[in-house]
C-alpha cells in the first residue's frame, strides 16, 4: 500500500515587528512556511500585495525572514508556497512621514479660519474640529466635521513629495449620502488635482475607515480634502481623521505604492454581492478567503459590469478579496452583512 502525504497549508501564527518602514526585516512565523523538502524557494511574500525578493532563511524551521520592499503601504501580509495561500489576520503598518491626527487643534465653529495642527496650519472652511463622542467618529479624542462645502488644506508644503496619501473617514451621527475628495498640488495650492482618478469617490459608513490613495509626486505637496456635498452650510455632514503622507521614492512613478492603486469595491459592508472597479485594463480574477485563509470562493472572471457575486448564505464577517490582474495582485478586507 502507498500511502501519500497531502500537503498542508503555511499558516501564519504572529510577525514581528508589526510596524516598520521600507526595508524593516520581518519575521513571520507559523506552520508549512517551508516545503517537505526543507526548501522556501518556492515561497512568495507579498506586504500589502508588493512582492518582497529580499530573504534570508531564519533557524528557526518555522519562521521565514523577508524585508518590507520599496512600494508597501499598511496592509496584510500574504505567503503562497506550493503548499498553499495564506493571509495575515492584522496588517503590517508602514507609518507615513507625516501625519495629522487634529489632537492638538480648537475650532467650534464652520466659519472660516486657519487652525494651528501639529503638523502645519490647516485652513477650514465650513468646517470644524469635532469633539463629541459617539456623533463625530474619530481615533483619538478629535476630528474634522465637514459640512456641504466644506474643505480643509494645508497651509505650507511638505517636502520630499509623496509616495501614498492616507486618510480615515466616516459619515457624521446617523448621516450618510456624503463622501470626500482627496487633492494635491504641487505649485504652492495654486491647482489642484484629484487623486480618485477615473474611480468614483469612497461610499462611507458610520464607521471611521482608513483609505489610501497612490500620489507619486516629486518634490513640494500639499493636500485638499473637500466634501461631495457641495451645498454650502448643509448636510449631510463627514469626519476626517488621521491624514497621513509617505515620502515620494524613486521608482515608485513605475511601481505604485501597493499594486492596482485604483481599485475600488463597494458597498462595503456587502450582501450577496459587491461591484469591484479600478482593475485597469485586460481581465480580473477575483476569489475570496475568510480570515484563516480557506478560499470560499474559486478564482473567477470579473464580468465587464464589475458586478461579483459572493456566495450564497455567506455568514456576516469579514473576508479577504484577492482581485489579479497582468499588471499585479492585491487583496482588501471585505464585510458582509
Amino acid at each position: 500500500m502507498i500511502f501519500r502525504v497531502l500537503p498542508v497549508s503555511p499558516v501564519i501564527a504572529s510577525f514581528s515587528p508589526t510596524v516598520g518602514p521600507i526595508g524593516t526585516p520581518v519575521t513571520i512565523r507559523g506552520s508549512s512556511l517551508y516545503l517537505a523538502n526543507g526548501s522556501a524557494n518556492n515561497t512568495s511574500v507579498y506586504f500589502n500585495g508588493v512582492r518582497a525578493s529580499n530573504q534570508s532563511r531564519s533557524p528557526d524551521e518555522n519562521a521565514i525572514q523577508y524585508v518590507v520592499p520599496v512600494g508597501t503601504t499598511t496592509g496584510l501580509i500574504t505567503v503562497v508556497n506550493d503548499n498553499g495561500t495564506v493571509v495575515s489576520t492584522a496588517p503590517f503598518v508602514v507609518p507615513p512621514t507625516f501625519f495629522e491626527d487634529f489632537e492638538t487643534g480648537t475650532k467650534t465653529s464652520y466659519i472660516p479660519a486657519s487652525v494651528p495642527l501639529l503638523t502645519c496650519g490647516w485652513p477650514l472652511g465650513e468646517a470644524l474640529i469635532g469633539t463629541t463622542a459617539g456623533i463625530d467618529k474619530f481615533n483619538g479624542t478629535r476630528s474634522a466635521r465637514l459640512r456641504g462645502g466644506g474643505f480643509l488644506e494645508m497651509d505650507v508644503d511638505k517636502s520630499n513629495g509623496a509616495g501614498v496619501v492616507t486618510v480615515s473617514a466616516a459619515t457624521y451621527a446617523t448621516e450618510t449620502g456624503a463622501s470626500f475628495v482627496p487633492e494635491i498640488s504641487t505649485d504652492g495650492g495654486v491647482t489642484y488635482t484629484s487623486l480618485l482618478g477615473t474611480a468614483p469617490a469612497p461610499t462611507l459608513t458610520g464607521t471611521l475607515t482608513p483609505y489610501s490613495f497612490t500620489a507619486n509626486r516629486t518634490g513640494n505637496v500639499r493636500l485638499r480634502f473637500s466634501s461631495t456635498n457641495t451645498a454650502g452650510a448643509t448636510n449631510p455632514r463627514i469626519n476626517l481623521d488621521d491624514i497621513g503622507i509617505t515620502d515620494y521614492r524613486v521608482g515608485t512613478a513605475a511601481q505604485a505604492g501597493q499594486s492596482l492603486p485604483e481599485l475600488r469595491v463597494f458597498p462595503n459592508p456587502a450582501q450577496g454581492w459587491v461591484t469591484v472597479q479600478g482593475t485597469g485594463m485586460g481581465p480580473a480574477r477575483c476569489s475570496l478567503y475568510d480570515l484563516a485563509g480557506q478560499r470560499l470562493l474559486s478564482p473567477v472572471v470579473l464580468p465587464a459590469d464589475g458586478a461579483l457575486a459572493l456566495p450564497p448564505q455567506l455568514p456576516t464577517g469579514f473576508y479577504l478579496l484577492q482581485v489579479e490582474t497582468a499588471a499585479g495582485r492585491r487583496i482588501m478586507r471585505l464585510a458582509t452583512q
